[in-house]
Parts: C-alpha cells; structure tokens; sequence
C-alpha cells in the first residue's frame, strides 16, 4: 500500500509538467523543474516540524492496536559494531536476494525505458507538443496503481517468485505491444495494459528480499535492491539513448503511422530485460 505513492505522483508530474508547459510555453520548460523545488521545499521543513518523537511513538502504538508490525526497535535486531561489512557480504552472497537485485535491475531498464523513450516518441515522431507529450506519457500511472495494490497482495498468498514471473511476463507482452501503438487509442490502451504491472513488481521485490534476509539485514537487503534499482535507472537513459541513435533517431519524420526502426529497437530491447 504505501508504495502507491510513486504511480500517484508519477501521474501529477506529468500532470504539472503539462500544465506548466501549457501556461508558459515550451520555451519556458525549466520552469517544470523550478516549480518541483518550490513546493518540495516547504513540505520537507513542514516534514521535519510535524515528524517528532512524540508522534512517531502514537503511530507505533497505533500499528500494535492494529495487529501490525512496527519497524524494529530492539538492540537484538540491530547489527553488532564491527560486523557491518561481514552481514553485508553475507546479505550479497544470499543467491535470493542477490538473483532478485539483478532482476531489479533489469526491470527499472525497462522501467525508465519508457519513461525515457517514450515522451519524446510522442514530441518528434508523433508530432505532439511538449505539454500534450508530457500528458500522455503517464496515462500507464492510472493503472499502475491498482496494480501496486493487487499484485503485492496477491503475493503473499501465490509466493513472490510466482508472482514476479507473472508481472515479468506480463511486462513483457505489454512492452512488446508498443511495437504495434501505431495511432493514439492504442497507445493510450497499451499503456494502461502495461501500467497493471509497471509499479506492482517493486514493493514484491522489496519484500522477496525482507524475506530472505537474516533477521539483523533487512535493511541491508533492501539496500542492495535499492542500490540495484539505481544502476538500472542510470543504465536505461544511456542504452535507449544509444541504440535511438544507433539507428538513426536524429531523422526520425514526425509520422505517428510509421513508428520508425530505432525507437522499436529500444522497445525490443526493454521486452527483452522483462524477459
């Protein structure tokens, strides 16, 4: 549940950004990211005011009202001084935990595949605006967070790894499909295809890692998905990048009809990665 936040505020950033490049024109696109600042910074000082002592206890003693497990608290789950580098080195030789990095990895290629790939898809062979090409790149979020909900939920009952095989699949297909989202209702119905999985497989990563980790590394697990996931957000922009222009995206015409070679090699190849 509480990773429902990252398709919701996927969704209201391209929302501003359209908005934004709506008002002030595609001249003025900074302002998209001036605008993010100007309202994080406020809400992080409210953050830091409103986060004390006090209502951290109220919430944990909510969470035991509830039934729930509260973040651990006690020295025994903490790690001893001086073992840090050994429970780390042990947490990354855990085949689970460091099979499901990988597969962290390879999904957030695919992941900001789309992100990166697709908004200027929409701008330069759509012939879209900027503030129509911001819009439309997050129509996938609408379904995304129904799946952020269901999928983890179905999987503490069908097994994370079943599960996660479901997702990549699906993911798969759902970046396949793009192949073919040759006029806007198709691209807008591929999306909301994809959008079913595109958030739901992070937070079962998230937990297949919690599981497998000994009790005093969870948050060292967590760290090394984490971690991976960053390196495939890193890798994502610089191979789509590159295998745009391998195939000569600078002289892609702005026809929707005719989605041209290097922008489906890039899809080819975040099929691949789900895969």
């Amino acid at each position: 549940m509480h990773h429902t936040g990252y398709p919701i505020g996927a969704l209201l950033s391209g929302v501003v950004a359209s908005l934004v490049l709506s008002a002030f024109g595609e001249g003025s696109w900074r302002y998209c990211f001036l605008l993010a600042l100007i309202v994080a910074i406020p809400l992080m000082i409210f953050w830091a005011k409103y986060s004390t002592a006090d209502r951290i206890n109220t919430l944990y003693l909510h969470i035991d009202s509830q039934g729930m497990t509260r973040p651990a608290t006690q020295e025994s789950s903490h790690v001893a001084k001086g073992e840090g580098m050994k429970t780390f080195l042990r947490t990354l030789r855990n085949r689970n935990i460091s099979l499901t990095a990988g597969n962290t990895l390879l999904t957030q290629i695919v992941y900001m595949g789309i992100n990166v790939v697709l908004p200027p898809y929409l701008y330069h062979v759509s012939g879209l605006s900027l503030a129509a090409s911001a819009g439309l790149s997050i129509i996938f979020t609408l379904t995304g967070t129904l799946g952020q909900i269901i999928w983890p939920w179905l999987s503490d009952s069908f097994g994370r790894k079943r599960t996660l095989i479901v997702c990549g699949l699906w993911m798969s297909i759902g970046i396949a499909l793009f192949y073919f989202a040759t006029n806007m209702p198709r691209l807008i119905a591929i999306q909301l295809f994809f959008g079913l999985v595109a958030n739901a497989v992070w937070p079962i990563y998230y937990a297949m890692a919690s599981d497998s980790a000994e009790e005093r590394a969870t948050s060292t697990a967590n760290g090394i998905i984490t971690t991976a996931m960053f390196i495939g957000g890193g890798i994502s922009p610089l191979l789509m990048g590159w295998l745009i222009q391998f195939g000569g995206g600078g002289k892609i015409r702005r026809v929707i009809s005719t989605p041209s070679l290097p922008w489906r090699d890039a899809r080819c190849w975040g099929c691949y990665c789900s895969l």
